[in-house]
């Protein structure tokens, strides 16, 4: 509890000047000074004339003054509220100033300049209180003022709200709010480190508000600049000696572009205050650097919220922390509904002060939406940390919402301010015709900088859909009054002023498209979707990922004639830079050898026909079709043992809690073998040796049955998925459906592995769901014609072999074929899989991702790199072989396709040297790159070579698997089968478990490991669990951090057996 009652204005004012008349209270820059005695007899005469024009209690007085009139300022606003009266300060640069007054209801202004037009009386400073006895300075006063009659509830002033994103608004505040943590006679008055403490503040804003208060409680003299200038603002300081300034953000921006601490002697700056708005982390930390000996203090509140704020020194180990609530404040973080939200969750963010709290005066119905129960909603959104510091994620109303997520101005231009060569940077939502908004960013350079340069910096630290598609550079931005950017000018801004051309492109007069980005858009859309893309666009802002940038890059590579990476789009996501380096690629002389372009690697071929012709002999049951890479070696891979083995199905199981025909979910399965080649695909063995044959109809198998309840429901299901398939004859797709109720149904949908991957189960639930719906309202189904025939995609692929085998020959020379020594393993000739679950919660999941996006990477390179650091603990080999499958679709007509087109690719990484998990991450990322690029390649000789490598399979489902048009949700199922198969040829399986992630629809990450229970108990899946586990937790703080640290080390190096790092950890 406050052991001070509340206080006035005027009787701060009332006990300065009785104990210290003589003492400067204000310096006003170029113009003079105040002293406390003087300050209040000017002020007692004003206030005197006021009560004799009538003014009364509660009338609302405005004060119109520029920032070179502060002195009569000062006394105005203490005349007024010594007369009882509200203040309503303006700045003279004012537009609105005569609305924003009527709007108040203000009876008279008090001005220095011109008086805004109204029905009110004027007066002018210089003739306020000429009429009043008693020279300046001799403490006497007229009989009729007296402080004791202004009451701590009474109204004391209305400050308006900057108006940067609307009307601004008139905020009403009481004696009590505005001194509250004041009195009279303090036994030690605040910043008494400091004779001066300096600031700039323009009137008329709650920053300005704050320094007169300010200027009548603390030790030091306010000595106040006119106007900021940065050198003169600079100047000021050295020559008083400051040792306490205050700053907004923007005037901090200038004071370091013009590097003010190297050109004045700024040494005795103890304290700088930073208000008014964030303070960007880098431009705290070089304000930190540029004033070593001073405290940089980040203070969070708004007009609506003082005196509740948020205090922190810069702390560079919590650099985006805005601090805990200040003495007598209280900050806590809501849903939209005012539920109190626990930290690491992002909400609402209120504060709350132990006083009277301030309100918008005569409107009701905005204060009802942002004064609540002594609280105040600052519009911005934010999380508090485990420690309570606040942290900010943006304005409500500034975050763009642009393609289906949300971005962060102000974390976007905290990144743009990490840029050595950027002064000063705002970030705005602009309109885009597909994406709805797109992230825009204005940026003033502290020295000469490229776009591209900015672009490629941004690359590497933002996620593609915060990556701004318009980045303009500008001398200044609009700011007003106090500082703040100006968004609605800033908008103007980019619809003026195109952005420039990149570097290298001609000079076109109207900024027209060159003909590479006219050619590489149409390819854009093409593979996205979107109608028209821009040459500002960011392919992955607009919907782009791996997969798609693999197939950007076989498009361009056929279409340009040159090879073309996938890393291409990775590090030149927008549309302009793709097409400047194709041009210049075109451009550069080209090596050309019997196939193709030499470029190497080469990692796609174009040839006019892009799917060769070839012959498929008709056998005896069907026509003969080219296998895919996967089908060759899972058929190499099933018949290496006298015991056959069978790799199963690709499965999925949904609840249906809606009417469901049995008999339709048959006709419709039929329509979708029918359609798709690979559904009619079997393989009979006629000469002991596989074949791929296309028959004219092979239909698919339901059974129906009823279940006793979801126990007895997922035995059932399970069961008809290790049913043998009649992989010589079909059927190879298999469906059940379990009767639960009368609307109850559990649909389980298996589809073999030979003929179906993972992509494809999308693919067919989706056509599932459109021919059912069809067939039940007894319209014909209409699906579009398939883009190109299954056995043409295969024999597309098989076309790129020649290209691709020597990058594989060359990329795993040497490479071991096993994981050697690893603990645990024991001696196998059979499998039987088991399997351990464990799960990422989606803030932990959260900042994986970010600091993948940090590095140009995707989620699953970072999983990846935590996995070979795992392998490489556990084991001590620091060379490895990652087997790890990618879709497959490499041109974006193959993904309509059902197939298993799927592609594994195995990943040699080199964990050597102990690297930092970014040096790790960096390493795998190259390696990732460069295998997509090739991934179409002869498999089964591959894997002939690395039948026991580690195994990586990550997944991002989009949603929980249902059946579309009809009320369901997924059914889970083990992930293991329960099959039991020998080894080839009775050898020891060397395999080692199988690391399986998925990311979920919630933002988590769900994990499993799959291992053979003849090869290993069930502790060192587990361990190995516990380890990646911590791994992935020890980031993004331990990043930099080697990663044998990062995994754990119970012994010195040399001393420890390969898996004694890892402690015996359970996991859930």
């Amino acid at each position: 509890m406050r052991a001070d009652p509340p206080t006035t204005v005027p009787a701060l004012l009332a006990a300065r000047a009785e104990d210290e008349p003589d003492r400067v209270a204000l310096v006003l820059d170029g113009v003079g000074t105040l002293t406390f005695g003087q300050w209040r007899t000017r002020a007692d005469a004003g206030a005197h004339e006021l009560r004799a024009r009538g003014v009364r209690r509660g009338d609302r007085i405005g004060l119109v003054f520029g920032g070179a009139d502060w002195l009569d300022f000062a006394v105005a606003y203490c005349a007024v509220t010594t007369a009882g009266a509200v203040a309503v300060p303006l700045s003279d640069r004012t537009p609105a100033a005569a609305d924003l007054l009527t709007r108040c209801g203000a009876t008279g202004v008090l001005h220095a300049g011109a008086a805004p037009d109204g029905p009110w009386w004027s007066v002018h400073a210089d003739d306020l209180g000429r009429a009043s006895p008693g020279p300046a300075g001799d403490g006497a006063r007229p009989d009729d003022v007296n402080p004791c009659d202004v009451r701590p509830d009474d109204l004391a002033q209305i400050v308006h709200t900057s108006g940067t994103t609307g009307q601004p608004k008139g905020v009403a505040a009481t004696h009590a709010n505005l001194t509250f943590g004041a009195t009279p006679r303090p036994r030690r008055r605040p910043l008494a480190h400091s004779r001066h403490f300096v600031h700039a503040f323009p009137i008329g804003t709650n920053a300005a508000q704050t320094m007169l208060v300010q200027a009548l409680t603390a030790r030091p003299a306010a000595v106040v600049a006119p106007r900021f200038d940065a050198d003169g603002f600079a100047a000021l300081i050295a020559r008083h000696r400051a040792g306490t300034v205050f700053v907004v953000p923007s005037m901090a921006i200038d004071l370091l572009r013009a590097r003010a601490a190297e050109r004045y002697d700024l040494t005795g700056v103890l304290l700088v205050a930073s208000t008014g708005a964030a303070l960007p982390p880098a431009v705290a930390r070089d304000l930190a650097a540029a004033l070593p000996d001073a405290t940089v203090v980040n203070n969070y509140t708004s007009t609506e919220a003082a005196p509740a704020h948020t205090t922190v020194v810069y702390d560079p180990d919590r650099p985006t922390a805005l601090g805990r609530p200040a003495t007598g404040a209280a900050l806590r973080i809501t849903d939209q509904d005012g539920v109190p939200l626990p930290p690491g969750t992002t909400g609402e963010v209120w504060l709350r002060a132990d006083t009277v709290p301030r309100t918008y005066f005569g409107d009701p119905a905005a204060s009802a939406a942002v004064f609540h129960d002594g609280w105040v909603r600052m519009g911005d959104l934010g999380r508090l940390d485990a420690d309570g510091y606040l942290h900010l994620v943006d304005r409500d109303g500034d975050t763009v919402k642009t393609g289906g997520f949300k971005v962060s101005t102000l974390h976007v231009e905290s990144v743009l301010f990490d840029h050595p060569d950027v002064a000063d940077a705002a970030v705005v939502g602009l309109p885009h015709a597909t994406l709805g908004a797109m992230v825009a960013a204005a940026v003033v350079p502290r020295r000469p900088v490229t776009a591209d340069a900015l672009r490629a910096h941004l690359t590497d630290r933002l996620a593609p859909h915060e990556r701004p598609l318009r980045l303009l550079l500008v001398d200044t931005l609009p700011r007003n009054d106090g500082g703040k950017v100006v968004r609605a000018a800033l908008r103007d801004l980019f619809a003026r002023r195109p952005e420039p051309l990149p570097a290298g492109r001609p000079d076109d007069v109207d900024g027209a498209p060159t003909a590479a980005e006219r050619t590489l858009a149409a390819l854009w859309g093409r593979v996205l979707g979107v109608p028209a893309p821009d040459r500002h666009d960011d392919f992955f802002a607009l919907g782009g990922d791996s997969l798609k940038a693999a197939q950007i890059a076989t498009l361009a590579a056929a279409e340009f004639g040159v090879a073309v990476p996938a890393s291409v789009v990775f590090d030149r996501p927008v549309l302009a830079a793709q097409a400047d380096w194709l041009a210049s690629a075109t451009a550069a002389p080209q090596t050309v050898g019997p196939d193709g372009p030499a470029a190497a690697p080469t990692p796609y071929a174009a040839a006019p026909d892009p799917y060769p012709a070839g012959s498929d002999p008709a056998g005896p049951g069907g026509r003969e079709v080219p296998l895919t890479a996967q089908q060759e070696n899972f058929l190499a891979w099933m018949y290496a043992t006298d015991e056959p083995r069978d790799p199963g199905p690709i499965s999925v199981a949904i609840r249906i809690t809606d009417d469901l025909d049995p008999a339709l979910l048959e006709a419709a399965l039929g329509v979708l073998v029918d359609r798709h080649e690979a559904l009619r695909t079997v393989f009979p063995t006629p000469d002991g040796t596989p074949r791929g044959q296309l028959l004219a109809a092979c239909p698919p198998a339901v059974t129906v049955t009823a279940a006793t309840d979801e126990a007895h429901a997922a035995q059932l299901v399970r069961a008809d998925r290790e049913l043998r398939f009649g992989l010589d004859r079909g059927p190879l797709v298999r469906a059940i459906v379990v009767r639960l109720g009368e609307a109850d149904h559990v649909l389980g949908l298996a589809v073999h592995h030979l003929v179906f991957d993972g992509w494809s189960m999308g693919v067919l639930l989706r056509e599932l769901g459109l021919v059912y719906s069809a067939l039940r309202t007894g319209r014909p189904p209409a699906l579009p014609v398939l883009p190109v025939p299954h056995a043409d995609a295969v024999r597309w692929t098989r076309a790129q072999w020649p290209h691709t085998r020597r990058y594989w020959l060359d990329r795993l020379d040497g490479a071991p074929a096993v994981v050697e020594p690893f603990p645990g393993r024991r001696h196998a000739v059979r499998l039987h899989s088991d399997s351990l679950e464990f799960r990422l919660d989606p803030a932990a999941a959260g900042r994986l991702r970010a600091l993948a996006t940090d590095r140009g990477a995707t989620t699953f390179m970072l999983v990846t790199a935590a996995w070979a650091a795992v392998l490489t603990g556990w084991s001590g080999e620091p060379d490895l072989v990652v087997m790890s499958p990618v879709p497959g679709r490499g041109r974006p007509e193959f993904e309509t396709l059902v197939g298993c087109l799927v592609q594994s690719l195995p990943l040699r990484i080199d964990t050597a040297g102990d690297p930092t998990f970014t040096e790790l991450l960096d390493r795998v990322r190259a390696t990732a790159l460069a295998a997509v690029d090739h991934q179409y390649y002869p498999f089964a000789e591959f894997y002939a070579r690395f039948p026991a490598a580690a195994w990586l399979r990550f997944e991002s489902w989009g949603g929980d698997p249902h059946f579309p048009g009809l009320l369901s949700q997924g059914f889970p199922l083990p992930r293991a089968l329960d099959a039991d198969w020998p080894t080839p040829d009775g050898q020891p399986d060397l395999g080692v478990p199988e690391l399986a992630m998925v990311e979920q629809p919630d933002g988590s990450v769900s994990g499993w490991l799959l291992w053979n229970s003849y090869a290993f108990d069930r502790s060192t899946p587990r361990r190995l669990a516990a380890g990646l586990l911590r791994l992935l937790h020890a980031l993004p703080a331990g990043a930099t951090t080697p990663v044998s640290e990062l995994v754990g080390r119970d012994r010195p190096a040399g001393e420890e057996q390969p898996g004694e790092r890892f402690p015996e950890t359970e996991v859930v």
